[in-house]
């Protein structure tokens, strides 16, 4: 394939990506996401069921927990994951708890509320594998994510295996092509997360000059190759 039908299928790559409605599980934070590290945790106001989070980074995010409690660090000393090692320090969050109502919908979980709705949402991850439903199935590790009305975009269960690892996980979010991520969940027994990463679609002006660049670089071929 030569360098000028490279560079055409990229720009109608990009043009078509503008128009189809795409929803992905990630895997690697997006380029220039904003990172709330958990690194303030200790000046968090944590009197209520709901805790802002997003100050560091001037934004509107709250978390809580269901099925179990909400704690900032390892509250005593170490946050044990069983067969997945364990957290220390004190600069994530968690919820203390394994609590499964399969019937219900509702497990241990730590919610997160953007006040303005994004792209793409994730975390670095982890969460105890040991905890089984009645039947002995394994409980696993889910994400999932909703708009402002409470509807769920898009879910996934995640895999994280870590065997006695220290402050060990993997990243995992959901991206969408269009700002409309207002609830982010992570839900599995004694669930984890550190660098909770928010990032907006690109402006349809940003994809706009990539696609001039690309028209410029193509142009450029084409006089290197007439030369």
């Amino acid at each position: 394939m030569n360098k000028h039908f490279r560079i055409a299928s990229l720009a109608v790559a990009l043009a078509a990506a503008q128009g189809a409605a795409q929803a992905a599980l990630i895997t690697v934070a997006p380029d220039g996401a904003a990172v709330i590290d958990f690194d303030d945790a200790a000046s968090y106001s944590t009197g209520g069921s709901t805790v802002q989070i997003g100050n560091a980074i001037g934004a509107d995010v709250q978390v809580s927990a269901l099925g179990g409690t909400l704690n900032f660090g390892a509250p005593y000393g170490a946050w044990t994951l069983t067969d997945n090692g364990e957290w220390t320090g004190a600069s994530f969050v968690g919820v203390d708890g394994a609590f499964q109502d399969e019937a219900n919908g509702i497990a241990a979980s730590l919610v997160f509320d953007l006040a303005l709705p994004q792209g793409s949402v994730g975390g670095f991850l982890n969460f105890d594998p040991s905890f089984t439903y009645g039947g002995g199935l394994p409980l696993p590790l889910y994400i999932a994510a909703y708009d402002g009305s409470g509807t769920l975009l898009e879910d996934h269960f995640v895999p994280v295996w870590t065997p006695g690892g220290l402050n060990a996980g993997a990243y995992f979010g959901i991206s969408l092509d269009s700002d409309s991520i207002a609830r982010f969940e992570v839900s599995g027994p004694y669930a984890v997360l550190d660098n909770l990463t928010l990032a907006p679609v690109p402006e349809p002006s940003a994809i706009a000059a990539m696609l001039a660049g690309l028209g410029v670089l193509g142009a450029v071929a084409r006089r290197r190759r007439g030369a």
